[in-house]
């Protein structure tokens, strides 16, 4: 196997970022949903109304819809997160690879 050229990491490096990018993206649209909902679920019984038979439901459905959209905003930074990692490492071990082959092309 042929070892990849430098524009070949280029251009891989780039598609992760953007992929990195594209969850950034994901996690931030996401991320009004939780407080949205954890805000609407401050209704009590009284302020229900005619409605306040349904209030437990209510409450619960908004705590879970908050919750869930809480683990969607983590879990899709963290994917965002590890891409953009793993970029900044191959970049970082793809310098230092470069630098050491130059030096014992330089040594010989």
């Amino acid at each position: 196997m042929s070892q990849p050229s430098k524009e070949d990491i280029e251009v891989s490096l780039h598609a992760v970022r953007e992929e990195g990018d594209y969850w950034q993206r994901v996690s931030d649209s996401l991320a009004p949903i939780a407080p949205f909902v954890t805000t609407t679920q401050d209704l009590n019984a009284v302020q229900m109304g005619i409605f306040a038979p349904a209030h437990s439901a209510y409450h619960e459905a908004c705590v879970v819809v908050g919750r869930v959209a809480q683990t969607g905003i983590d879990e899709t930074k963290r994917v965002a997160d590890m891409l953009a990692t793993i970029a900044k490492t191959y970049e970082h071990e793809e310098e230092v690879d470069v630098g050491a082959s130059e030096s014992t092309q330089q040594q010989l």
